[in-house]
């Protein structure tokens, strides 16, 4: 009844490498976020024209 073989297997080099993705993709949000912040603090005081 259920013979269905998915076409991958998940092993542990599979997790680590999807975390791996994650942690440097979370990096990059926080940088782009921070550079919004500062550019939007910088706007408010009149200082950036970007």
């Amino acid at each position: 009844m259920n013979n269905y073989t998915p076409p991958y297997t998940i092993t542990s080099k599979t997790i680590k490498l999807q975390f791996a993705q994650l942690a440097k993709a979370n990096l990059m949000l926080r940088k782009k976020n921070c550079i919004k912040t500062l550019a939007g603090t910088l706007e408010i005081e009149g200082k950036y024209n970007g």
